[in-house]
């Protein structure tokens, strides 16, 4: 019975070594949790700050894409206007040509009844 006592107690000790080496352990364990726990949510923030700057990225390539659009079309609208000004300049010196000969015929047609005139004088 005293050799029972003495291997009781020895198991007892070894029990309590081996529950102390646990609750070592599991304090470790959550110390360790706890920082993963830490490492995860600086992660999730910086994981928010990557989407707010994409999302931030994506509104001012969209408001990029608009004003592309919108040069597009006002460079269409100056050409319009560019050919519509080149078309009058064209009648402009149409018409000026025009007016040119109808001159010169106008002076043909004086300088004629001045000679007339002046065989009738």
């Amino acid at each position: 019975t005293q050799h029972a006592t003495r291997e009781i107690g020895g198991t007892i000790r070894q029990i309590q070594i081996d529950t102390d080496a646990a609750v070592d352990s599991m304090g470790k364990s959550a110390a360790e949790v706890e920082s993963g726990k830490r490492l995860a949510e600086r992660a999730a923030k910086a994981l928010n700050e990557i989407i707010e700057g994409a999302d931030d990225t994506s509104v001012k390539v969209n408001q990029l894409a608009e004003a592309g659009e919108q040069q597009a079309s006002a460079s269409e609208e100056i050409s319009r206007t560019i050919e519509n000004i080149n078309l009058v300049a064209q009648q402009t010196a149409s018409g000026a040509k025009a007016i040119s000969e109808s001159t010169d015929d106008l002076n043909d047609l004086t300088d004629r009844l001045q000679e007339l005139i002046a065989r009738f004088s």
